[in-house]
């Protein structure tokens, strides 16, 4: 009771003492990530990270429901056995050793996501260079684009004297 009472108290005090902080963003303009200060291949790297990152709750429960199934037929389905994908709710009581498992094995899911995203995006940016230097003529420009000159007459005023 004591703890629970302590800990309602540092999050108030938490609570409050960030609401009483005036945080003043008129001013303030965000810059957007370009290839001069981080390198494309650092970008690409930042969003194999992310879908890494972000696979790894789906491939948990994934990896989850895939060893219940197992369990449950490996056990010749018996009801205590019954599937569950949340790890830490099943009946089965998994052991340390077996959730260690599961979660090692949706990391080297998630790591396996984002090293195939990484290989993909890379085939699908050259794929997307080679169509672009396929479409410039030979001197390098845009064929489509056609440069017409326009040829100013001079006033007589202007022109120079006639011999």
């Amino acid at each position: 009771m004591k703890k629970t009472i302590f800990i309602l108290l540092n999050i108030m005090v938490v609570i409050f003492s960030l609401s009483a902080v005036e945080i003043d963003m008129t001013g303030i303009e965000v810059e957007p990530y370009d290839n001069v200060n981080f390198p494309q291949f650092l970008l690409d790297m930042r969003r194999s990270e992310i879908v890494t990152f972000g696979s790894f709750p789906f491939t948990t429960m994934a990896v989850g429901a895939g060893y219940s199934f197992y369990k449950y037929f490996a056990n010749g389905m018996d009801s205590k056995y019954t599937p569950n994908p949340f790890i830490k709710t099943s009946s089965a009581n998994l052991s340390d050793a077996e959730t260690r498992g599961l979660i090692l094995g949706a990391a080297g899911l998630s790591l396996g996501i984002g090293i195939l995203d990484y290989f993909l995006n890379q085939i699908a940016l050259a794929t997307e260079k080679q169509e672009k230097e396929a479409k410039l003529g030979e001197n390098g420009l845009d064929p489509d684009i056609k440069i017409i000159p326009v040829y100013k007459t001079i006033p007589e005023a202007d022109a120079p004297p006639k011999d």
